[in-house]
């Protein structure tokens, strides 16, 4: 199975898409038949249809999931405020510090709450993998790709919740023997396995700008968290750098949570047909484009009518085609009576070759002119057959 580009097996993608054509069919034809044999049997189907779906639970409003964001905001708040105050309200409890709201200990509130929102991340992603492997033109398996997403978002959720990364730290200094600090080993080790999977997520994403803005937000605390862990910050007191580093990984992990919800959304709605169409061209469209567009450019602009008049006399509003001119003008012979009783085919050539000459000039005569013109020529020629 390749993680980027899915596996190349579109036959049994489409026959496995055929079979469940057939099965709904099948289905239908069963839920008929049942119907047919008893009452009970029937509004026990009809109790099932209206069971609420999976998808159904997906928030379909925009103020739900920006009411979900404020009280995340809230909660997130509420937890860097309690530790804040934590030295003045832990005397209060006999104690110098409370486990439950101290954000350095390993398991707190913040830590439980993080791993909640990144294990409904990951729910949420097998519901966008569920609607898009029915996706009829997927044939390479794209799809996949969620179930990456969402094994990624629950590793990141048993970390959160057990300190895995510790464990993991330890392993890799035995095996290695290099030494990256306190959490290099484990950022490390997050950043080449989940960044290749973030990155084709966003890029499957991309119809969706919403979900794919906010998942980038997400991917920019994720990083100012990890430079708190890593301690890049140069902060006065030790408690700031805990409370980035804790307010990171939560305002991380609720991004994650909306970003996951709002593609959902979308998946669920484009599968309804409630989408706009992608407006995306092909490379090869544009390039037929431009070169039309090249091509009507380079076109030369054809004379108009009125450049080829004659001086001094007026263009016509319309020009008659050289079928039926060739026509006028024969009916021009047979008109003149002087033309007829020595015409022949050859004088008829002869003359429509002299008038085409005059044309190639820039001139273009009037049928009067012509006329004036096949007399003038007509004389000649008896001149010189009486001489």
């Amino acid at each position: 199975m390749s993680l980027f580009g899915g596996s190349q097996r579109e036959d049994r993608r489409r026959r496995v898409l055929t079979d469940e054509v057939m099965v709904a069919g099948s289905s239908t034809t069963t839920n008929v038949a049942t119907a047919s044999r008893g009452a009970t049997t029937a509004g026990k189907s009809d109790q099932m249809d209206r069971q609420p779906r999976i998808t159904d639970l997906v928030p379909q409003r925009y103020t739900s999931y920006a009411l979900a964001f404020v009280l995340g905001l809230g909660c997130i708040a509420t937890l860097e405020a309690a530790h804040w105050w934590m030295p003045s309200i832990a005397p209060l409890a006999g104690t110098e510090r409370l486990p439950g709201i101290d954000l350095a200990a390993d398991r707190n509130l913040a830590t439980w709450l993080t791993s909640i929102w990144q294990l409904l991340a990951a729910l949420a992603a097998v519901v966008i993998y569920g609607v898009r492997r029915h996706k009829a033109d997927d044939y390479h398996g794209r799809y996949r790709i969620w179930l990456w997403g969402a094994a990624c978002w629950l590793a990141a959720s048993v970390d959160t919740g057990s300190n895995l990364r510790s464990a993991f730290t330890h392993v890799m200094r035995h095996v290695s023997g290099t030494e990256l600090g306190a959490n290099g080993w484990w950022i490390a080790g997050y950043a080449v396995v989940a960044g290749p999977i973030v990155v084709r997520l966003l890029i499957d994403m991309r119809r969706c700008r919403v979900s794919t803005a906010v998942l980038i937000s997400a991917m920019a605390s994720y990083l100012v968290a990890s430079v708190g862990t890593l301690g890049f910050i140069d902060t006065s007191f030790d408690a700031h750098g805990v409370m980035i580093e804790r307010a990171g990984e939560m305002l991380g992990a609720l991004l994650t949570l909306v970003a996951m919800g709002l593609h959902a959304r979308f998946v669920i709605r484009d599968a309804q047909g409630l989408m706009p169409a992608a407006k995306a061209k092909s490379a090869q469209k544009k390039a037929a484009e431009a070169k039309a567009k090249t091509a009507v450019a380079a076109t030369p602009n054809t004379p108009k009518r009125s450049d080829l008049s004659t001086p001094g006399r007026p263009a016509t509003a319309s020009s008659t085609p050289a079928a039926k001119q060739d026509r006028s003008d024969e009916d021009d012979y047979d008109d003149e009576d002087d033309y007829g009783d020595r015409s022949s085919r050859r004088n008829r050539r002869r003359h429509r070759l002299d008038d085409e000459e005059d044309a190639t000039q820039g001139r273009k005569l009037s049928k009067a002119d012509r006329k004036l013109l096949r007399r003038q020529k007509l004389q000649e020629r008896r001149r010189e057959m009486d001489e």
